[in-house]
């Protein structure tokens, strides 16, 4: 490879954790996957560099869960835009998606206690939040759509600390941060305390959080406002979730004529068929 380019590109990252991780990402693409130069990419029109970028996500996958799969892609693709190239591949894909995984390990009882008291591992990590990111992640992700986030947040001081530098994580803490925060948003909305000032911090936490996954992500993420979107469709949301208690109405096209099979509920107007609660 041509350190230089590489070093370049690496200068402009702040954080220490990103450049080491990116540096990784180049010499296994290089070594295992394309046997050349990463800069001799460059010369490739951006049609062709992105079915690289398909190629490489695939052969990533056989081998690696999505996580991995989309922080080594994602190596590339940082690569190549520091270079003015916009690589063209399929947003079908879903590279970018976040899956929440399981530890290897079960959880011991002590790591589900510390993670419900907040406030405790918050003074572990001395108020550092993206050393608590970092170093709780894996614990979290098993957690993140299991837990109880608005009993969590009402007992914590977290938003009281001042926001570090959201520039400081790496790009699979920040997005692990981020669905953090919008699985707790959720949690709020649906509960109806969208306006607790709890809440309201979140929401401000996130946008800034997003912002800056934006920043580094400006092709993979949706436009809009998340929360407005779930605020908006709470209503539908509760109605669905009472027809699948009940089957008073399918789910799919609003029929009364609903019969149950099992553990589903069939529509006899349009045939699907939806699960039971």
């Amino acid at each position: 490879m041509n350190m230089q380019k590489v070093e370049d590109w690496l200068s402009t990252i702040p954080s220490s954790q990103t450049r080491k991780n990116y540096l990784n990402g180049i010499r296994k693409f290089e070594n295992e996957f394309y046997k050349k130069p990463i800069e001799s990419l460059l010369d490739l029109s951006d049609e062709e560099l992105g079915h690289v970028v398909e190629r490489v996500f695939s052969w990533l996958k056989q081998s690696h869960p999505q996580n991995t799969a989309r922080n080594q892609t994602n190596t590339l693709i940082q690569y190549l835009k520091h270079h003015g190239k916009n690589p063209r591949y399929k947003r079908s894909l879903g590279i970018f998606h976040t899956v929440i995984s399981t530890k290897d390990h079960l959880l011991t009882t002590e790591e589900v206690q510390k993670l419900a008291r907040f406030a405790d591992l918050k003074e572990q990590f001395d108020g550092n939040q993206r050393g608590y990111f970092k170093l709780r992640a894996d614990i979290e992700s098993s957690l993140i759509l299991e837990t109880n986030w608005l009993a969590f947040w009402k007992e914590c001081a977290f938003l009281d600390k001042p926001l570090e530098n959201l520039e400081l994580f790496s790009d699979s803490d920040l997005l692990t941060l981020n669905q953090v925060l919008v699985e707790s948003l959720k949690d709020f909305i649906d509960a109806h305390e969208e306006k607790n000032e709890i809440c309201l911090r979140l929401n401000d936490f996130h946008k800034k959080t997003f912002a800056n996954l934006r920043l580094r992500f400006p092709d993979e993420l949706s436009h809009g406002d998340g929360f407005t979107d779930y605020l908006e469709d709470r209503d539908s949301r509760e109605h669905k979730e009472d027809y699948r208690k009940t089957g008073s109405h399918c789910i799919h096209c609003n029929s009364e004529k609903v019969t149950s099979h099992g553990k589903e509920w069939k529509c006899s107007d349009c045939g699907k068929r939806f699960r039971k609660r």
